[in-house]
């Protein structure tokens, strides 16, 4: 039986947003300037895996487990109006269909994602000095393969 971990499906959401929005994405913290090792430019995505979702064991004699995990994508900007835009966009990316399929595809190795969607956003706004964030939270489905 393969063994769903979470790990390699965050991995796919960064790089999914890293490509699809061109702007600096991080795991659990900001995201740094290779080059300087300082904060990267705003605006720019912080994921948080947070608890929640759930795992399912395989059908009696199967061999795939399914899991759904939950995350925090959070837009941090200098404007509110970075923050908006953005956090509309990664909402698109992660949950747009055309014909079935998602419009922007999100690989992981040895699974399949099944759904991706919103669970939805508290829809305010926050600033801490100068600096505008908002976030929402997402459903990504997955099953072993």
């Amino acid at each position: 039986m393969s063994t769903v971990r979470r790990t390699p499906v965050t991995e796919a959401l960064k790089q999914l947003l890293s490509t699809a929005t061109n702007r600096p994405v991080q795991v659990t913290h900001a995201p740094l300037d290779p080059a300087t090792g300082e904060r990267d430019s705003y605006p720019y995505i912080v994921i948080y895996p947070i608890p929640g979702g759930s795992l399912s064991g395989p059908p009696f004699c199967g061999q795939v487990q399914d899991a759904t995990f939950v995350y925090q994508i959070t837009v941090f900007g200098q404007r509110d109006d970075q923050v908006d835009t953005v956090l509309d966009d990664v909402r698109a990316i992660i949950t747009e269909r055309q014909d079935g399929s998602y419009v922007h595809d999100m690989p992981v190795a040895g699974m399949k994602v099944t759904l991706r969607d919103s669970v939805g956003s508290t829809g305010r706004l926050d600033r801490d000095g100068q600096i505008f964030r908002s976030e929402e939270d997402f459903n990504i489905s997955v099953t072993s393969s």
